[in-house]
């Protein structure tokens, strides 16, 4: 208590989204859809999976998997 904390953080280059269907795929779970929410700041997508994904961002990229869409934050 009354010591100050110093952060360093780290990182900035974006989300791996790899390990959520990896978590799917070793779980042996057969989603109807994969939602992820996201501002897809990314270059870590999954290879092709056989269920739908969509990806739900305010951003203007395009995931390259799946189906993109777009909210505007009001």
């Amino acid at each position: 208590q009354g010591d100050p904390i110093v952060l360093h953080p780290a990182g900035g280059g974006g989300t791996d989204f790899r390990p959520a269907f990896e978590w799917v795929e070793e779980n042996g779970i057969a989603p109807k859809c994969l939602i992820y929410l996201t501002d897809l700041c990314c270059r870590s997508y999954p290879d092709a999976v056989d269920y739908p994904v969509l990806w739900v961002t305010d951003s203007h990229r395009t995931a390259p998997i799946g189906d993109t869409i777009r909210i505007t934050p009001e």
